[in-house]
């Protein structure tokens, strides 16, 4: 405050740029008067910048002039500062009841914008602190986002956090989603925030400082919550799932004599999305996030759906048929996901869109191969199966029921191998250990980074 003060009563008059000249407005701005008023303020300007240039003013004279004596304790001030935000810290998460109104416009935690608040008022308190104490602030300010960061993980359900807790895991509750939904939320406002809060203070403190102010690091620490809660989201869905899927390997394929429109499970699995899906779009703000859910999860049922399809015994061709069908309405269901309850007329993005018909394609081309006759299944498999390799022939024919004499007859019309992994795999009737799909751990984060890459490629297992 003194050094201010200095520089009010010491500034001179060429300390500040000259006043700018107004002209008449009956005045032509054309005209030679108009002109010859333009051409002294532009004269006296360029006085004023070489004066500035010769003779420091007095706010760079003045400057931290005192508050640079400070410097070297400024350590004893951070660490009392560090003992107020801590007190502050604690208070905040001990008040903080995990629950958000529905009404809620941002639906964010409280305890975020009490924190954020605390942030700034101390800031504007702090203004008149030198370069290196700023910079000493702004390492504390990141030790209490990366602190509330680890609080927003721990919240999140350990069970579907940890590989290892994996078996506990069940189905979440309205409650529960509406807290992870929430946990989203609050990472992407916490994201932005750390932006926000490197612009103001690189706008406080000169400009030789600038490279050394950064919250990237705790940026991304939000943005690794974001895609974890996503992540808890996609899998907490597939465990609700889990149990119409089941039906599927249980249903005896072989014996199927009629067909229908579709099976039991898919009405059940698409009242499930119309009832869960809606009720997500609302919670998550972010329509992008929203998008990039729908995404994620779509790639991750469609790879559910095909490896359940790979696990059943014998499938007839009334069974394919069948599925064929399933495969279809799953599809049109899928396609609306992203605009569940929105009306007719919404449309979802040619993007989704595509994606959705590529990944539904590939499970609808695997059961055509399947219900293709039996002297065209090589061809029809080479032709359908873009990845194919003679393993994935193997399992077709397995559930094709194939004797294991045909099966080395199609092998050797593939061209397998003597000695190959499918050879062996028929010889010591192993074929349904066989594991055909990749796994996705819901521990692996890191392609969600980029942003609708969330989890590994299911690819097209065969």
């Amino acid at each position: 405050m003194f050094e201010k003060e200095l520089i009010k009563l010491f500034a001179k008059k060429g300390d500040r740029p000259p006043e700018e000249v107004s002209l008449d407005p009956s005045l032509n701005p054309h005209s030679a008067k108009a002109i010859e008023l333009k051409y002294k303020r532009f004269k006296k300007m360029r006085e004023w910048e070489e004066h500035r240039t010769e003779k420091p003013s007095a706010a760079v004279r003045f400057k931290h002039i005192i508050s640079y004596c400070f410097d070297s304790y400024m350590n004893i001030y951070m660490e009392y500062l560090d003992d107020v935000l801590n007190d502050q810290f604690s208070q905040i998460m001990s008040q903080e009841t995990w629950v958000v109104e529905e009404t809620d416009r941002y639906k964010v935690l409280g305890s975020i914008t009490t924190l954020i608040f605390s942030f700034s008022k101390r800031t504007q308190q702090e203004s008149y602190l030198p370069p290196q104490a700023k910079l000493l602030l702004l390492k504390l300010y990141a030790k209490y986002l990366t602190l509330y960061a680890s609080k927003l993980k721990d919240r999140l359900p350990r069970y579907y956090v940890l590989e290892e807790l994996k078996a506990q895991r069940e189905p979440l509750n309205k409650d529960e989603e509406c807290i992870v939904c929430s946990i989203i939320n609050t990472a992407y406002y916490c994201s932005n925030t750390t932006t926000k809060m490197e612009e103001k203070f690189k706008a406080s403190i000169e400009a030789q400082y600038h490279d050394r102010i950064s919250l990237e690091d705790e940026g991304a620490q939000f943005q690794s919550i974001i895609a974890l809660a996503f992540s808890v989201l996609v899998t907490a869905l597939e465990k609700k799932i889990e149990p119409y899927f089941d039906k599927i390997t249980k249903l005896l394929w072989d014996k199927a004599e009629i067909v229908v429109d579709q099976s039991q499970y898919v009405t059940d699995v698409i009242e499930l999305l119309s009832d869960t899906i809606p009720f997500y779009n609302k919670w998550i703000v972010v329509s992008d996030h929203f998008s990039f859910f729908c995404t994620t999860f779509v790639r991750s049922f469609i790879h559910m759906y095909e490896t359940t399809i790979k696990t059943c015994k014998i499938i007839s061709t009334n069974g394919t048929q069948q599925l064929l069908l399933d495969i279809e309405n799953i599809k049109i269901a899928l396609l609306r996901l992203p605009v569940q309850g929105m009306g007719d007329s919404a449309k979802v993005t040619d993007r989704y869109a595509r994606r959705v018909k590529r990944l539904m394609g590939a499970v609808e081309n695997y059961i055509k191969a399947l219900a293709c006759p039996a002297d065209t299944l090589v061809d029809s498999y080479k032709l359908l199966i873009p990845d194919h390799s003679d393993i994935g022939l193997v399992k077709i024919m397995q559930l094709r029921g194939m004797k294991r004499v045909e099966m080395e007859a199609i092998l050797d019309e593939y061209g397998s191998e003597p000695d190959s992994l499918a050879r062996s795999q028929v010889k010591s009737n192993l074929i349904s250990n066989l594991n055909f799909s990749g796994v996705v751990s819901v521990g692996d984060q890191s392609t969600i980074k980029k942003f609708f890459s969330f989890r590994g490629s299911s690819g097209n297992p065969s």
